[in-house]
């Protein structure tokens, strides 16, 4: 069985160049990837779901 790769907030931030206010809200208006909160309360994304996010919303986003 192959564990998915989860990814942080600060990951996600780093790796597209973003801020976490901008990815907070993307969130919180339905623009961002799906998170997935850990038991101590932190973000976590998984890997598909980024990819998939990236490739349907945020070029789309940026473009706009």
């Amino acid at each position: 069985m192959k564990l998915e790769r989860l990814f942080s907030v600060q990951e996600i931030e780093d790796r597209l160049k973003i801020s976490r206010h901008v990815l907070r809200n993307w969130i919180k208006s339905g623009r961002g990837p799906v998170a997935y909160r850990t038991a101590g309360g932190h973000r976590r994304f998984r890997e598909r779901d980024i990819i998939d996010w990236y490739n349907n919303v945020y070029i789309t986003q940026k473009e706009g």
